[in-house]
């Protein structure tokens, strides 16, 4: 395991290649006790299969050890391959992550890769198997067991005392703190923690905590000492009437089609300060018809989390999505069932696989009345690696909506449109605008959506419209942005209905976007309480994003991170935010808030 952890840095040698030798030892180092860890939940099998030795035959224990390490090499191969593998994509260690999206839909969770990477990862799987076994069968051929079983009482003691000192690398010592994520962090470089962790004992402890939110991150003895910690960022009542702007729009009861968009970034877009690529959404939020909201950010980092934050207004843990939690996604609040309660139709459009991270069970118990997926086109549509790509998905929503007759008094639409094309491997059936494939799928995306919008402009539809366009988690190009800057995504409001424009610079996150649009619309929005309303000219304006090893709080005044695995704390400006209780504080109410809506099915 130490050997791979060598590997692992070689593979990501332009990361690592910044760092010195001093560093990169001290990697190795602050990750040995892990190491050793896993090694002792290795041992415990070989163990007991030794003390049983003093009433089994010796050829038979050297049979079981061989056919104990061969399948136990095999599965320790596969984490370190699939570590190495997947933190060029998401850049965080190995947990339950890709497990989950592989059981929930194999064919998705390799959408991602190459054709060829799939016999290339098989290839070297097998060699590194192999090589591990046969670091294995060397050791037991220098000791082979038979030798050792000659005085076999006194071998069974012996076997069963080592078997248990095992627990002292298992728990991490004689210390009152147990063995867990944070004995391998040590520096303020996050590449150099992640290279000390090992993704065996990473992938066991996101497994053990994947359900028991209520008792993760105890930073306070009681919920309501947490929620009065946070209380600054949690200042505002929600639904509070005095939010609402009626001159935000120009009619009560607006078709309100929302637009959530694959992996798009604030830096895709000139006018908050990008590279020319999203030149359709840029020309929106500026064309003088739109609200553009200049310091919004995404809560996460995947989909699955994001699609909560953004009509849930629940942020996504750090820890886990809320999505796979069956329990969890049929209690959160959703803005479709407030709409559907207040007389509109809902729908949702998706050209993938809508069963993927149990999105679909979520979007029911959300009120979604109409939902479209990729069952639902032609296969001849059907056949990039996401399902339908977004050219036929819009054109499949102005088919269903924007050329249907209708009567005059039809319920308005809360419609939801959620592209694809732009994840990787970013292909699109467009011809080449760009040279990098990423920018070129996002041109290809934004320029679908940009048709679509001017087509509804164009309609009847379009005068009492209001068009919502906001990515579903933070930004895939480009690459190597700070993690702040990586969650800055655009939000843009347009279409007829609006009547107030211009660009809104307060603070905020996919989850205030619940309490924004409802008081907008003069609804309710008590049931969201993580939710803040960007247009209230008393909120002061945060937000909140995390990612599986960090959590962070930003305002105008600067932005304060914290790693929520080791509890070390990292912050950038004079900030207003607070100070380490403040992230921590709203780590605390929102697994509060998790373990409340998981108990209200019981």
């Amino acid at each position: 395991m130490v050997a791979m952890k060598m590997v692992f840095m070689l593979s990501y040698c332009t990361i690592y290649s910044d760092f010195g030798i001093a560093d990169l030892s001290a990697a190795l180092l602050h990750g040995l006790s892990m190491d050793m860890a896993v090694g002792g939940y290795l041992m415990i099998l070989p163990g007991i299969i030794l003390v049983a030795s003093s009433i089994v035959r010796c050829d038979v224990v050297d049979r079981m050890l061989r056919i104990y390490w061969t399948v136990m090499m095999a599965v320790l191969a596969m984490i370190e391959l699939a570590d190495i593998v997947l933190y060029g994509y998401w850049g965080f260690k190995l947990d339950m992550t890709p497990i989950f999206y592989f059981t929930s839909s194999p064919k998705l969770a390799m959408a991602s890769a190459e054709w060829w990477m799939i016999p290339l990862a098989v290839i070297a799987w097998c060699a590194m198997w192999m090589a591990f076994s046969w670091f294995m069968r060397l050791m037991l051929r220098i000791s082979p067991i038979s030798d050792q079983l000659q005085r076999r009482s006194l071998t069974a003691v012996l076997m069963l005392l080592f078997t248990g000192v095992l627990i002292l690398p298992i728990r991490g010592g004689l210390t009152v703190s147990t063995m867990n994520m944070s004995y391998a962090y040590f520096s303020p470089s996050m590449p150099l923690n992640h290279a000390a962790v090992n993704p065996a004992f990473s992938l066991l402890y996101s497994m053990g905590h994947q359900q028991n939110f209520g008792n993760q991150f105890r930073y306070y003895n009681s919920s309501d000492d947490a929620w009065q910690a946070a209380g600054h960022l949690l200042a505002l009542e929600p639904g509070s009437s005095e939010a609402c702007d009626s001159s935000m729009l120009g009619t009560d009861r607006p078709d309100i089609y929302l637009i959530i968009l694959e992996s798009f970034s604030a830096k895709l877009m000139p006018s908050l300060g990008g590279e020319p690529v999203a030149l359709g959404l840029d020309s929106i939020a500026n064309s003088g018809g739109s609200l553009l909201f200049t310091h919004f950010f995404a809560n996460s980092f995947r989909t699955d989390r994001g699609i909560p934050s953004i009509l849930s207004g629940v942020p996504a843990p750090p820890t886990t999505s809320l999505m796979k939690h069956a329990e969890i996604a049929e209690n959160m609040p959703d803005i479709a069932s407030v709409l559907r309660d207040a007389g509109y139709s809902t729908h949702y459009y998706y050209g993938g696989d809508i069963n993927f991270t149990n999105q679909l069970a979520y979007l029911r118990a959300g009120g979604f009345g109409h939902i479209v997926s990729d069952k639902d086109f032609p296969i001849s549509l059907r056949m990039s690696k996401w399902g339908v790509d977004d050219g036929p998905l819009f054109d499949r929503v102005a088919a269903d909506i924007l050329s249907a007759r209708e009567p005059e008094d039809r319920s308005p639409r809360f419609v939801v449109i959620q592209t694809s094309s732009s994840h990787e491997p970013y292909h699109v059936p467009m011809e080449t605008r760009h040279p990098e494939p990423a920018a070129n799928a996002f041109i290809y995306a934004d320029s679908c959506m940009t048709h679509w919008i001017n087509t509804l402009a164009a309609s009847d539809c379009g005068k009492d419209a209001l068009v919502v366009i906001v990515p579903d988690h933070y930004g895939a190009w480009p690459k190597n942005l700070s993690f702040a800057d990586r969650h800055h995504v655009p939000l843009v409001l347009t279409g007829g209905a609006l009547k107030r424009t211009g660009t809104i610079d307060i603070y905020g996150s996919q989850k205030d976007m619940a309490a924004t649009l409802l008081n907008m619309l003069g609804l309710d929005s008590s049931a969201f309480p993580l939710s803040r309303d960007m247009l209230d000219n008393r909120n002061a304006g945060y937000a909140f994003f995390s990612e599986p090893d960090m959590a962070g709080v930003i305002n105008q005044e600067g932005v304060l991170t914290t790693e929520v695995l080791a509890g070390s704390d990292v912050s950038a400006g004079d900030t207003s935010v607070g100070d380490t209780a403040t992230v921590r504080a709203f780590l605390q109410v929102l697994y509060d808030y998790a373990e409340m809506l998981r108990k209200q099915n019981r």
